[in-house]
């Protein structure tokens, strides 16, 4: 169900603007849309964020426009922290500054199907994290902070228009999301990092800088999840022991599947299947 936040009860109106740092522990994550405007910087860590349908996983430097026309919805991604700056403005503001700007801004920002997406490199290291980072503890003059709030929104405004939207990006994650649908059996899972490269049809070097800039993650750790996740059903609707599992998915040791399984799941393998299995016979 799609929650709308209201400007009228989310910021002061007459200030136009609303700033928050968030992180996993204070983002709404509910599907929701709202009537203003927003943007958003993950300046740590990694998040899913789902707009209009679509999917993407945001990492350091992502930066994402979202229209009161969007629904969309913040996914955490299990063990993993992740922090980001989010500026709200009002219609009335972003009205103003498109027709100082000109409709180039509008057109832009407003026609793509899906948020317009950019990928700053080192945002943390940028004159314009420092920019922002200044309002966590500004208190002074509330007309110098709207000016201020202005000149920011301006510049990112700008930063659409001189960069395209981050198409390129979106696309290279998706092709690769599909190669990655090739790990989705039995054999591969147990092969692991040969499978892989196999299915990805990339180098190993050139597959680790690929994965950790578009999904956020290593290859070993993606393999290790899906390790992980493939054992999880089998202890849930199977019979196999638990040794078994952990050959069948290329883990020899079988304490070092029981650790990583835990690291996971904070519950061991025994301790999951006697959880979930009476789940699941209830069910049945």
């Amino acid at each position: 169900m799609n929650n709308i936040i209201y400007d009228t009860e989310f910021f002061e109106m007459d200030l136009g603007f609303a700033y928050r740092f968030l992180d996993k522990h204070s983002t709404l994550s509910e599907e929701h849309s709202h009537n203003f405007y927003e943007y958003f910087f993950i300046t740590s860590g990694t998040i899913r964020h789902v707009a209009n349908g679509k999917e993407n996983v945001l990492s350091l430097g992502d930066l994402v426009f979202i229209r009161p026309s969007d629904t969309h919805q913040y996914i955490f991604i299990e063990k993993s922290n992740f922090e980001m700056i989010n500026i709200s403005f009002s219609n009335e503001v972003f009205d103003l500054l498109c027709a100082y700007l000109g409709d180039t801004v509008r057109k832009t920002l407003l026609s793509p199907e899906y948020p317009p997406l950019l990928h700053l490199s080192a945002f943390k290291e940028t004159s314009l994290f420092k920019e922002h980072e200044f309002l966590n503890f500004y208190k002074g003059d509330r007309q110098y902070l709207k000016t201020r709030l202005k000149f920011l929104l301006i510049e990112i405004m700008e930063i659409f228009i001189k960069y395209p939207t981050d198409q390129e990006k979106t696309e290279e994650r998706e092709h690769l999301e599909v190669l990655l649908q090739g790990m989705n059996t039995q054999k591969n899972i147990e092969e692991g990092l040969p499978a892989l490269i196999k299915v990805t049809g990339f180098s190993h070097g050139h597959l680790c800088r690929l994965m950790k800039n578009l999904l956020g993650t290593t290859p070993t750790e993606y393999i290790m999840d899906l390790r992980m996740v493939y054992a999880a059903n089998l202890l849930v609707n199977s019979d196999m022991d638990i040794l078994t599992i952990s050959n069948k998915i290329g883990i020899s040791s079988l304490s070092y599947f029981i650790g990583s399984f835990k690291t996971k799941y904070n519950t061991t393998p025994h301790q999951y299947r006697k959880r979930y299995a009476k789940s699941r016979d209830r069910w049945q």
